[in-house]
């Protein structure tokens, strides 16, 4: 209660005291609205500020105070605007200014945008492709509405994911990954900023300036380690050219406490930036006897060397420490789902010093140079390391009240390097015009852990005394030998070419091929004579695509052929009697509409999909030998859809569906003709928020959302149930120039649910949150 009469305060203390601020954020265009990078765009009033137009041709100014400033646009010496804005209230004011190829446009008055929806990356398709033009369908989950939700971890952020059900954590390797499950396939946050990083592997939200989750299968411009179902990939902040940042707090039930930092400063001129964003959170989960600590450094840089030549630069230092909790069932469980069995889920059968660390380091490095107007050539390199000391328990319900308590002991060391050297250019034949990619990429990485076990005990959930001794489990523990060491080396070679062929300004064609070359080596350091293995692969991976705009940059018609593959090696056969397999390749068909409509304020998409997977092993018998083949199959098919909107000023709307049919047509025995595990038919998101813009009350806003996921199966074979749920949340919050001030509750109608990703997890009740961020 003392937290909130101090929020509440603070909202009324910063109410009255803090100054009205505004800021200007705009575009500079050719005539033909393509974007001008590097030029300049110069404000004079109480204060001068010169920035510089990225290579989306974007700038931005913050905390002006309010009045009449000079502005003056230029691009190398060439004036495109020089006149005066008035800045009357605190908000923020959006501009555009166009030049012509070769004389001055003259601008009779500064043109103000309102709110827009942007839908645009160019990550998707690794080139700067509309959203409209694109024919894969991709969401973008942005800081704003995470802010307005109040989000502290991925799950939360993943739930605006239309189609996308169980976002859950899971073990792997003595690491612990983020898991959703899209389009009836498991998928993991497996890239950021479009480069592999570590699987298994969590990492704060602090430096995340929005998500991108890509449908389908991508295998042909980002390799192997991209799931069928789609990619997730996590976009982090970038410095900008004027100082600028915020402090945030939260707290909230069970012992919530978080804080941030976001600090951006140009260090010289406009050509050295630094941005740093840091984090500690700690909180007690919902069960007894556990909780988690967290803490992250993010530092990132900029270099602009001259016009041609840019380095971006960012790092990652992040450590976790908190219980690793995974619940399944075993043949004595006679009811069909966990939300039957007569345990409650407040109970962790665990203790809050049984935790699993980790200590995590990544680096990024971009190196983008500009041949000319027409050619750039980008360089990237990214390094992941993660050290990882696990302690996972298992809690299996041997029967309806019985758990059995298996822990898992498991250091490991999971090291992660990717390079890339990208060509992006534009060419015409004749009046066909080409917007064309080529690039290397090359993959190295390990994973070596060390797997120790023992079973704890077995217990009565309904015995008073639940919790687990540490110094039993350490000597439990230290009493047995490991029952498997592995290491695992992997390398991977990939070329691929892209070409966007664009015929008569409204029909796109897009013709993508990559060629892939793998090469795996590792065992069992315990056993290396008989589970040694050294495999190499080569995979070709096409994709296809076509768009025909119905109306320019606002109705567009898709298709798409899209392949993802994942390499099969027979880690498990004796040396001598190694089997040789084919890659796994899984195949999409998919069509359906965009629109952009009302100057950005109504973004949707509407599509149908059919992936099937082929090259599948599968164990069949003959009545006397069990042996592996290689001719399984399975059909995911299925409707997304997406629509964002802004109705009115100050007024976001996000809605998504999901339907998905996912079976195995051939398989093994027990599985064939089965839902695989985890994939609900059906899935429903929305949020809405509101904030007054006009009244004396303007910045006051609410939101309200929620989430409805049919039920699925937790097993293969179908035999056991996660139920499926509905859940609420809303929030109240009021935005200044100079701070936000929001409260929310998440599970409103305190719904007692389940989710799972293979293993089953209990999720939160009712919660409150309060967040206060200051703006720098």
């Amino acid at each position: 209660m003392k937290v909130f009469l101090c929020l509440i305060c603070s909202f009324l203390f910063l109410w009255v005291n803090c100054q009205e601020l505004a800021s200007i954020e705009g575009r500079v265009l050719t005539s033909n609205n393509l974007p001008v990078q590097g030029s300049e765009i110069k404000i004079e009033g109480d204060v001068t500020i010169i920035v510089y137009s990225n290579k989306e041709g974007e700038f931005k100014i913050a905390n002006l105070n309010l009045g009449e400033y000079n502005i003056k646009v230029s691009d190398k010496d060439k004036i495109i605007y020089d006149g005066k804005i008035k800045l009357e209230n605190a908000k923020v004011y959006n501009l555009i200014y166009t030049e012509e190829k070769s004389t001055v446009k003259e601008i009779e008055e500064v043109v103000v945008e309102g709110d827009k929806i942007k839908s645009n990356s160019e990550y998707v398709a690794k080139m700067p492709l509309k959203n409209i033009e694109n024919p894969q369908v991709y969401t973008v989950i942005s800081k704003e509405i995470m802010s307005n939700q109040i989000v502290t971890t991925s799950e939360e952020a993943l739930k605006n994911v239309p189609g996308g059900s169980n976002a859950v954590q899971g073990p792997g390797s003595g690491g612990v990954g983020l898991y959703l499950m899209m389009r009836g396939f498991s998928t993991d946050i497996g890239l950021r900023n479009g480069l592999s990083t570590n699987s298994a592997t969590l990492t704060d939200m602090v430096n995340v300036e929005r998500l991108e989750v890509v449908k389908g299968p991508s295998g042909t411009l980002f390799g192997s380690v991209i799931s069928y179902g789609g990619m997730i990939n996590k976009i982090t902040k970038k410095p900008y050219q004027n100082f600028g940042g915020s402090i945030d707090y939260t707290t909230g039930s069970w012992g919530l406490s978080r804080f941030t930092a976001d600090v951006n400063t140009p260090v010289k001129d406009s050509t050295v930036l630094f941005r740093i964003n840091a984090v500690y959170h700690t909180e007690d989960f919902f069960q007894d006897y556990s909780g988690r600590k967290t803490w992250s450094i993010d530092p990132s840089f900029t270099y602009k060397v001259d016009d041609r030549l840019t380095f971006n630069l960012d790092f990652e230092l992040y450590h976790t420490s908190g219980n690793t909790n995974f619940y399944t069932k075993g043949s004595g469980v006679t009811v069909n789902t966990f939300k039957d069995l007569p345990y409650n889920p407040k109970k962790s059968l665990s203790n809050k010093n049984l935790v699993s660390e980790a200590d995590i380091f990544n680096a990024f490095i971009e190196a983008k140079y500009k041949i000319s107007d027409s050619w750039t050539s980008q360089s990237l390199f990214s390094f992941s390391k993660s050290e990882n000391k696990a302690n996972y328990l298992f809690l299996t319900f041997t029967d309806n009240e019985n758990v059995q308590r298996r822990i898992m002991k498991v250091p490991s060391t999971f090291t992660r390097y990717n390079v890339q050297q990208n060509v992006l250019g534009k060419f015409n034949f004749g009046e066909v015009k080409n917007e064309f990619l080529s690039g290397i990429d090359y993959l190295y990485y390990t994973t070596e852990d060390k797997r120790s076990q023992v079973i704890y005990d077995i217990i009565n959930v309904n015995q008073p005394d639940l919790s687990l001794s540490v110094d039993k489990y350490n000597s439990l523990i230290g009493a047995v030998n490991p029952f498997a060491e592995y290491f695992r080396k992997h390398n991977i070679l990939g070329v691929y070419v892209s070409d966007v062929v664009k015929i008569q300004d409204r029909l796109n064609f897009l013709l993508s091929l990559r060629m892939d070359y793998y090469k795996a080596k590792g065992g069992d350091y315990l056993d290396m004579k008989s589970y040694n293995y050294d495999d190499d692969q080569t995979s070709w991976s096409p994709k296809f695509g076509i768009v025909y705009e119905i109306l320019k940059d606002k109705v567009s018609l898709f298709g798409n052929y899209m392949d993802g593959f994942t390499n099969v090696v027979d880690t498990g056969s004796p040396v001598g009697q190694k089997k040789s397999y084919k890659p796994e390749h899984a195949n999409q068909w998919e069509g359906g509409i965009k629109l952009d409509i009302f100057e950005h304020r109504i973004v949707s998409t509407l599509s149908y999909y059919h992936i099937k997977v082929k090259n599948s092993l599968r164990t069949v018998s003959d009545g006397i030998d069990t042996y592996t083949v290689q001719d399984g199959t399975r059909k995911s098919k299925g409707v997304d859809i997406e629509v964002k909107a802004i109705p009115l000023e100050g007024w976001n709307l996000i809605v998504g569906y999901g339907y998905n049919d996912s079976r195995y047509v051939k398989a093994n025995a027990s599985v064939e003709g089965k839902h695989p595990y985890n994939t609900p038919y059906n899935s429903f998101n929305f949020w809405t928020d509101y904030t007054l813009t006009k009244t004396k009350l303007k910045g006051l806003g609410i939101g309200i959302g929620g989430n409805s996921i049919g039920k699925s199966f937790w097993d293969d074979a179908n035999t056991f149930v996660i139920s499926g749920y509905t859940t609420l949340d809303a929030s109240i919050f009021y935005t200044h120039s100079k701070y936000k001030i929001s409260l929310k509750m998440n599970n409103l109608t305190n719904e007692t649910y389940w989710t799972s990703n293979y293993w089953g997890q209990p999720q939160k009740p009712r919660q409150f949150l309060a967040s206060l961020i200051y703006k720098l």
